[in-house]
């Protein structure tokens, strides 16, 4: 079973009247469909509303009243040639002064011998969009085209990347590179077209944007190109950069799509309903007024069956799902960029920066191939070139760098902001004949202790002390590809 999910804040008054209308449209431009020819035309203003073709084709229209609202639902399916039944599920949640959308697309194999096939985001997304339905998700309007993190403001951002939001929806965050970056904006609104009420894709405006983030992250925002996909309840999950298997940039934010894709639709509903809950409460409403002997008991009967389908057919996917979340477990790839684990880099010891390590590999072995190793084997230097030309630097040296420059530049606080920054990475302050001595945790192999003056000399002291950790971290030469 493929699957696809999402669900996003819509208009409190779009009534039912107008749900059903845009459902009817949406099936009726299915491709080829024979639902709505005058063999199959029915009153779809009931309750449980069903048409069907001969060839089992079928859209159902559903919907019931709760306390603070109602909740109305469409589904549509038909089964292919290849015995892959496809299937959309819209349903609207409506709480009185807020309401949400909650969009849910299935493709099963019902002969066992096709392979279902990742369905795409129904065309129903879309027109509510079009239609002008959709509000804000949390501080992002949401909209089928790219927002400028200029315009949602520094400590919008910060707080994305460190914390997450109240948005519904993740965000794909699109850092300014080092260099002219091979997305283009038709590429950018391409992709942001494509995910629209899926996710949010923000694009940073320059590298002068990132120094202040950083300094607002504590360096920990994407940094040189570097994607971000950020979860709305804790913040970036995952870092995506060009090199490695990515040899452009479209196939970076391509990647990221896809990320962003699947984890929204793990997610189990926010704020709407799911069709199967429409199933149930439409079920226990019927069955509380009608009788053995009523009209309405096969209805019951028949929505009692839908129910219990429904849940056999979740528990199927909640299984499938399972077993391929255990298949990447034990075939882990490094898609962030980094070239050891990340349960090695808690083993070898604490890291300056996220990626440190694995840039230190990388400096290692360029310095080993360009001195030409001579008891090394044409095999091994090979193999050591060939990673060279396909990884990069991570680009968190480059932005410790900037952070600690910052830093050194106030010069009424510098050093306390840089006695800041070391204990971040995990020195320890102590006090050594008036002076502050900065000591670094033993697992912090290779560094030596930071002396800072009491009383400094001049203007220029706060940036002399910022180069000094520079050059005492080590960090000059992990900067950039030479």
């Amino acid at each position: 079973m493929s699957y696809f999910a999402t669900e996003f804040r819509v208009r409190a008054d779009i009534t039912q009247a107008k749900f059903a209308a845009l459902a009817i449209a949406w099936a009726r431009g299915m491709k080829n469909s024979e639902l709505f020819s005058s063999d199959y035309a029915e009153d779809m203003s009931s309750d449980h509303a069903l048409i069907m073709s001969e060839s089992g084709e079928t859209f159902a229209l559903k919907k019931c009243l709760t306390k603070s609202g109602f909740v109305e639902g469409a589904r549509y399916e038909r089964t292919d040639a290849d015995g892959l039944l496809w299937r959309s599920e819209i349903v609207l949640t409506n709480k009185g002064s807020a309401a949400a959308l909650r969009v849910k697309a299935q493709c099963l194999s019902t002969t066992g011998n096709s392979r279902p096939k990742m369905p795409k985001k129904p065309y129903f997304v879309k027109m509510a969009i079009d239609d002008g339905w959709t509000v804000d998700d949390g501080a992002i309007p949401l909209a089928d085209y790219a927002h400028s993190a200029l315009a949602l403001g520094s400590d919008f951002v910060s707080q994305a990347l460190l914390h997450g939001g109240d948005n519904i929806l993740p965000i794909i965050y699109l850092s300014a590179p080092f260099q002219t970056s091979g997305l283009n904006p038709d590429d950018i609104s391409r992709y942001a077209f494509q995910m629209g009420g899926v996710a949010h894709i923000v694009v940073e405006p320059d590298r002068d944007f990132s120094s202040e983030l950083m300094e607002k992250t504590g360096g920990r925002n994407p940094y040189g190109g570097t994607m971000a996909l950020i979860s709305p309840s804790n913040g970036v999950i995952t870092r995506l950069y060009k090199g490695g298997k990515f040899s452009s940039d479209q196939d970076v934010l391509q990647a990221m799509c896809l990320k962003a894709t699947d984890f929204i639709s793990s997610k189990q509903a926010v704020f709407g309903w799911d069709w199967n809950d429409l199933l149930e409460e439409t079920a226990r409403q019927l069955r509380d007024r009608v009788s053995d002997s009523s009209e309405e008991h096969d209805t019951w009967q028949t929505l009692v069956q839908d129910q219990l389908k429904e849940k056999d057919e979740e528990i199927l996917r909640l299984r499938r799902s399972v077993e391929e979340l255990q298949s990447v477990i034990l075939d882990t790839s490094n898609e962030d960029g980094n070239i050891i684990s990340p349960e090695f880099s808690k083993v070898a010891g604490k890291e300056i920066y996220r990626n440190e390590f694995s840039d230190r590999i990388r400096f290692a072995l360029s310095c080993v191939t360009q001195s030409g190793a001579p008891d090394l084997d044409e095999r091994t230097l090979s193999v050591a070139s060939k990673f060279l030309r396909t990884t990069q630097y991570s680009g968190g040296a480059k932005s410790m760098i900037s952070r600690i420059k910052n830093c050194g530049n106030d010069s009424g606080k510098a050093d306390a902001r840089l006695i800041q920054i070391l204990e971040e990475i995990g020195f320890t302050k102590r006090i050594d004949g008036g002076h502050p001595v900065l000591t670094p945790d033993p697992s912090l192999e290779g560094l030596k202790p930071q002396t800072f003056s009491n009383s400094p000399s001049d203007h220029r002291a706060g940036k002399n002390k910022a180069s000094q950790i520079i050059k005492g971290l080590h960090l000059r030469k992990l900067d950039c590809d030479e």
